[in-house]
């Protein structure tokens, strides 16, 4: 009769024991305790693998065939003498092909390109793809475009910037913002007055550089950089500055239109 409460005391024991036994609760877990009743907090997961290739673009900023500078003397198609003293950009929509042409998928992406820095972060490309070509848009896509930057984070390009590239909630962003010094009556000085500024942006001024040969092959886990030239003085192309110098789009939209037109134009890959 001792035997048997013994036997019965240790089997409780036991069964209390299995009842309260701690240890990982989760299936999907490396070391899933199928005894445990209750979590230690003690689950370890095996990170997924990263499938994707990020990507920069590495940016040299050009006038023509010079290295850019601000509050340098350039001179335009026209023979008129100027400078900028601002350059900005927004590039977005990128789309990669393969050799077939065929879209590879990539999310949205955006930069706020400007001569100060060279190096931006693009977001990714699946892994193991070969990139043929890309396309790359001056501007944002017209979502973006309708959003309010106060819903953005300080660290996105969409974010409110200083000096502003957003004239209100309702108008949108200023897709390019150049501005600068012109030699109006060529004396070869800059008097006061002889500026030139041109803020393009709305939906139908987003201009799409198409075509640019990439050709690289994304690797998982790693950063491929796409190196491309930015020509800033290319915006300019077929405007005389010592006349038509002054645009916030609608109040110009000739001359927005022809600085939209150039951004189609002005963005090459690095050679």
């Amino acid at each position: 009769m001792k035997n048997k409460y013994i036997i019965i005391a240790i089997t409780g024991l036991a069964i209390s024991v299995s009842s309260c036994r701690k240890g990982c609760t989760d299936p999907a877990a490396e070391n899933y305790d199928a005894r445990a009743k209750k979590s230690d907090n003690s689950c370890e997961y095996v990170e997924p693998a990263d499938t994707t290739s990020s990507v920069n673009l590495v940016i040299t900023h050009l006038s023509g065939s010079q290295t850019f500078a601000m509050n340098t003397d350039y001179v335009d198609g026209f023979g008129n003498d100027y400078q900028f003293t601002r350059a900005q950009m927004y590039l977005s929509s990128p789309k990669y092909m393969d050799e077939n042409m065929n879209l590879i998928s990539a999310p949205m992406e955006y930069a706020l390109v400007s001569p100060s820095q060279t190096t931006y972060a693009f977001g990714t490309v699946p892994g193991d793809a070969h990139i043929h070509m890309m396309d790359i848009a001056v501007g944002v896509d017209s979502v973006a475009n309708a959003s309010d930057p106060g819903t953005y984070g300080a660290d996105s390009p969409l974010a409110y910037q200083s000096p502003s590239v957003h004239w209100n909630w309702n108008s949108g962003y200023i897709f390019i913002a150049i501005e600068g010094v012109v030699d109006i009556d060529g004396n070869g000085t800059y008097d006061a007055g002889e500026t030139f500024l041109c803020h393009v942006g709305l939906n139908s001024m987003l201009a799409v550089n198409s075509g640019l040969l990439a050709h690289f092959n994304s690797v998982p886990g790693q950063t491929h950089n796409i190196e491309l030239d930015i020509d800033w003085s290319g915006l300019l192309t077929g405007i005389d500055l010592s006349v038509d110098n002054s645009t916030h789009t609608m109040d110009n939209m000739p001359l927005a239109t022809t600085v939209s037109n150039n951004a189609a134009n002005v963005i090459t890959i690095h050679q």
